[in-house]
């Protein structure tokens, strides 16, 4: 029966909540104002609206409008949700912290592919995974760039954001 089971994406406050936690960039401080600053650290939930300032990346993954009350969330899947995790400047940023994060002084490349997968997936890479991404690594002239460009593949993999 779990063939039938569908995804169900993550909310855009835990999506962005998620990149900072992997990325050890999440402030945990509890209570106190909000900000309307995009790059504030703390979790999205205490993020400060102004309909006319909405945050883009929360918007793109159905962020529910401040304009009036909603009983259920729309879910959508687009084309520009997948863009942004290419092209947005703070997921390039979250990419290169956690880069930073695998890239330990004597890791390895198999250190940093296993270490990558338990801290965004989970769960441990598999086989094909395991070779792809120490081929990926291992063909790349800059290191520090090839284990930023695998950072944000891991973060961009749909078992990221959906949950079974």
């Amino acid at each position: 029966m779990f063939w039938k089971q569908p995804l169900k994406r993550l909310e855009a406050e835990i999506i962005r909540d998620s990149m900072l936690a992997i990325t050890q960039s999440l402030d945990p401080k509890l209570y106190g104002p909000g900000s309307m600053n995009a790059n504030n650290k703390r979790r999205s939930v205490y993020f400060f609206l102004k309909r006319s300032q909405l945050i883009p990346m929360m918007r793109l993954f159905d962020m529910p409008s401040p304009l009036s009350g909603q009983g259920q969330r729309q879910v959508t899947t687009i084309a520009p949700q997948a863009l942004l995790f290419i092209n947005n400047e703070q997921v390039n940023q979250y990419s290169e912290l956690l880069a930073k994060r695998l890239n330990t002084p004597n890791s390895s490349d198999l250190d940093i592919i296993q270490n990558g997968y338990k801290i965004t997936l989970g769960r441990s890479p598999n086989t094909h995974e395991t070779k792809s991404s120490l081929a990926f690594l291992s063909q790349s002239e800059n290191r520090n760039q090839a284990i930023s460009s695998f950072a944000k593949t891991l973060m961009s993999l749909n078992e990221f954001i959906y949950i079974e």
